[in-house]
């Protein structure tokens, strides 16, 4: 049986009725139950961050960070951060993970400059260094981490819809096997975004 999944309709006279098909080959069926039977809490990480802050004045924000992550080589890393609008127009975020400088130079358009800190872990394929002549690093936890500097330009519409373009150059982007002693270090690149949000 091929795998399937559609939406069936059944008219009867003046009522219908709605249900979802779904079908499956029998072997993927017992090869997934297989899988999910394998994973266990090592498969799994769910980090998190924990923000609080302080308004002393409406120019001035204090507050700090705790960012948890058992999978990573340091779990638990602390931040502090400041956020102060210095003048009418001008606001300094240092503020983990992207410190930066803004200019609203309308009320619809922010310029900024600064920094973008990310990082993360996973675990890779059960296959993934074969290809590499590294069967050693195959389904081994790593973390991942980059750098970018640059700037951008943030256009809101009545403070519901914005859109963001940035730019920049990306400074680092490791990922390290630390259970293997390995590590890859990826050169220097540009990198562009484009960014949409909205908010309720």
């Amino acid at each position: 049986m091929e795998g399937a999944v559609g939406v069936l309709r059944e008219q009867r006279g003046d009522a219908r009725r709605y249900g979802i098909a779904l079908g499956g080959d029998a072997e993927q069926a017992r090869h997934l139950v297989h899988r999910l039977a394998q994973v266990g809490g090592d498969d799994v990480n769910v980090p998190g961050t924990l923000e609080v802050s302080y308004s002393f004045t409406p120019t001035l924000l204090v507050g700090a960070q705790l960012s948890v992550d058992v999978w990573r080589e340091s779990p638990v890393l602390g931040s502090a951060g400041v956020r102060w609008k210095f003048a009418e127009d001008w606001l300094l975020s240092v503020w983990f993970p992207r410190p930066r400088i803004e200019f609203n130079a309308t009320d619809a358009i922010t310029l900024y400059a600064g920094a973008n800190l990310s990082a993360s872990t996973f675990r890779v394929s059960s296959d993934f260094g074969n290809g590499l002549g590294r069967p050693d690093l195959n389904g081994q936890r790593v973390e991942y981490r980059q750098i970018q500097v640059g700037g951008g330009v943030r256009y809101s519409l009545k403070n519901k819809l914005g859109i963001e373009l940035a730019g920049g150059w990306t400074v680092e982007r490791r990922y390290e096997f630390n259970r293997r002693n390995a590590e890859l270090d990826v050169n220097g690149s540009p990198y562009v975004q484009l960014a949409f949000g909205l908010q309720f």
